[in-house]
């Protein structure tokens, strides 16, 4: 595996899968093997798409000894099961997010890779971002001060037929929720890379304008263990949908993000940084296709890294329960009035 490149199945013929197709072709280590649908007559139609191996079964594609990882695309309800059977197959694997819609599926996902000695990681591709790992930098050299304040803003918008179209999305069973857990989990992924986890959380979580089960609108406020305030804000129905943004308030200066760009780095002494991305994705806040392969090249390159040189990847399956925990309290929180301790 030293040097020659990794060969990586896709699972899913969805819109994301389009996604990490390109990305590994994007990949100097990576070769693509083929994919795999729901049918055999799916996958063959996506297949053409891309000039590549159609699998007639996802048992087939996992059973090939030239597969050497597993891209895992499909509904999230599946992304538990699948992962621990491509774990128990030997291959190594990237999860588009969620990892789970549960920490208990998650946990089972992280066991099955450890017992059968394979690498994954869940894809948080905004990790990779430039104005991400500045403003990481500036908290761990405390810049700000003492933390006191933190806003994130998710306020997206779906048209009803983003539901409709679909039999899964907006499901509990294989969407695991819906403002949060599919459209905000990156967001949420980044708040707890440059904040840690908090250390209680109350939500509530509503349904008010699309026929679906899971919740269309969220908010949250939460508490970190040194006191600092916090509040989430999600929505699929904000029109026309709007950037993510992420406020960052210390004692000392601030920083805010807006989707991948610093719009506001207000630290004594030292002046603006912008630290825009060369491919900034602007579209996504309402189009859930307007979606470019930076973070996900960054993130496929790494793992294939961490499987050569023996370390774990730069994000973990860990790191990707986490978000999970977060999302779920707040659906807890709602359920039953109370706030929910996590650490």
């Amino acid at each position: 595996m030293k040097n020659k490149k990794m060969r990586f199945g896709i699972i899913g013929c969805g819109v994301v899968s389009n996604v990490h197709i390109k990305a590994i072709r994007e990949v100097e280590e990576a070769e693509l093997a083929g994919v795999s649908g729901a049918t055999a007559e799916e996958a063959e139609r996506f297949a053409k798409k891309y000039d590549t191996r159609a699998y007639a079964s996802t048992d087939a594609l996992l059973g090939d000894p030239d597969v050497d990882a597993v891209c895992i695309c499909t509904p999230s309800g599946l992304h538990h099961p699948l992962s621990v059977k491509a774990a128990e197959a030997g291959k190594h694997i990237v999860i588009e997010k969620p990892i789970a819609l549960t920490t208990e599926s998650a946990d089972a996902v992280i066991r099955a890779c450890k017992e059968n000695g394979v690498y994954g990681t869940v894809i948080s591709q905004l990790r990779f971002s430039n104005a991400v790992q500045e403003t990481k930098r500036a908290l761990e050299a405390g810049k700000l001060g003492k933390i006191c304040m933190v806003n994130l803003s998710l306020k997206y918008f779906r048209k009803p037929e983003y539901y409709s179209e679909s039999s899964w999305r907006g499901t509990w069973a294989m969407d695991g929720g819906g403002a949060l857990m599919n459209q905000g989990i990156h967001g949420v992924d980044i708040l707890l890379y440059l904040l840690g986890m908090p250390k209680t959380v109350f939500g509530t979580a509503r349904t008010l304008a699309r026929p679906i089960e899971t919740e269309d609108n969220a908010v949250a406020t939460f508490i970190y263990e040194n006191g600092a305030l916090g509040t989430l804000c999600a929505s699929t129905t904000a029109v026309p949908g709007f950037q993510r943004l992420l406020e960052i308030h210390g004692d000392k200066g601030s920083i805010i993000i807006r989707e991948n760009k610093i719009e506001a780095w207000n630290i004594p002494g030292e002046e603006k940084k912008e630290f825009a991305d060369e491919k900034e994705n602007i579209l996504g806040a309402s189009d859930p296709a307007a979606v470019d392969t930076f973070g996900h090249v960054k993130q496929i390159r790494d793992l294939i890294l961490s499987v050569r040189e023996e370390r774990a990847p730069f994000i973990s399956m860990e790191e990707g329960k986490n978000a999970v925990q977060m999302i779920t309290a707040v659906y807890r929180s709602s359920e039953t009035g109370r706030p929910i301790v996590l650490a």
